[in-house]
């Protein structure tokens, strides 16, 4: 099917993937009011919010951010539950019809996994430890051999295939390192895993732990602040990835192209996020999921000379940085 005519031709993308809901069409699928006003004020997905995205980076704030800021509050109590439901559709509705999930719901998209690896041929026990090992390890630098002594998988180029696998099945991205002057992925140094999905993330969170209780399990992690904040950076990196994608859709793109993490020698220093433009312009960002925002936060920020921080609650310019809540960053996107 890769031959050249074989699909046939055209412009954009010929393969279409229904992925589950970022933030902003979860909004307008929960809360009809919301929605009337992302109509009433033209705020459709598209060039338009991309334009608002990037204007930041140039300390552009929109009249629109502070219509919308005016609904903050609600933002940030839509994105809680999104942070329970993610984006599928099933457990967007029960979550919303009886303010729980039903662990069969949780359990049928295991299944779907299992299925798929039987398709590979890798063992169950093989994925879990690996799932184990990543789950633990979200949001911090890994290795493939850092994750080779977490399981009993003696090779790290069959993690590699492996966790290559579970990016095909749209469960995992993984994120390279960016060498700021070259512009490109340093493909040898430690990555970064993220879940591309919140309920995805817990139902499978819960499956390599032994947990049977998948609502409640749910509900414990994001009760420690600590590791919310992680769940959420793999949030915020998969609306970025999705980002990167609707402004260069083709069906050979790949995120280790245009979204990666920079870190500076040495190791002391870090973003989060950077994007690359088809332009090899870089655009940094950082999340900060905190109820308090230091001038030390903005310190990654610094080799770039502009950026945008993602707070939990915080909406203001510090210098050459924008700063702005995580809820209000996601609706654009």
């Amino acid at each position: 099917e890769r031959l050249p005519g074989r699909r046939g031709e055209g412009t954009g993308t010929l393969d279409k993937i229904l992925l589950p809901m970022k933030f902003a069409e979860f909004v307008e699928t929960v809360d009809p009011a919301m929605k009337k006003l992302l109509r009433d004020i033209d705020l459709h997905q598209g060039e338009k919010t991309q334009n608002i995205v990037f204007g930041l980076f140039d300390r552009k704030i929109d009249p629109v951010l502070n219509q919308l800021q005016l609904y903050q509050d609600e933002l940030d109590r839509l994105f809680e539950q999104y942070l329970i439901t993610g984006g599928i559709p099933r457990p967007v509705n029960e979550f919303f019809l009886r303010n729980s999930i039903d662990s069969s719901t949780y359990e049928i998209y295991i299944r779907s996994l299992i299925g798929d690896l039987a398709r590979w041929q890798i063992q169950e026990i093989s994925i879990k430890q690996i799932l184990r090992s990543i789950s633990n390890k979200l949001t911090t630098n890994i290795s493939w051999q850092s994750i080779v002594k977490d399981t009993d998988i003696g090779s790290h180029n069959t993690i590699s295939k492996y966790v290559g696998n579970l990016e095909d099945s749209f469960v995992l991205s993984t994120l390279y390192s960016i060498d700021i002057s070259k512009k490109n992925a340093s493909f040898k140094k430690e990555k970064k895993i993220y879940f591309q999905d919140p309920f995805i993330f817990h139902s499978l969170r819960a499956w390599v732990m032994g947990l049977t209780d998948y609502f409640n399990s749910s509900l414990l992690y994001l009760g420690n602040p600590e590791i919310k904040g992680k769940l959420v950076e793999s949030v915020v990196g998969n609306h970025l990835v999705r980002l990167m994608y609707n402004i260069y859709p083709s069906d050979v793109f790949t995120l280790h192209e245009h979204v990666f993490y920079w870190r500076k020698k040495g190791g002391k220093i870090e973003v989060d996020f950077v994007l690359k433009s088809g332009k090899n312009d870089l655009f940094p960002v950082e999340l900060k999921y905190q109820n308090q925002i230091q001038n030390s936060d903005y310190k990654g920020l610094y080799t770039f000379k502009k950026g945008i921080l993602l707070s939990k609650n915080k909406f203001d310019v510090t210098g050459n940085y924008v700063t702005i809540p995580v809820s209000l960053f996601l609706l654009l996107i």
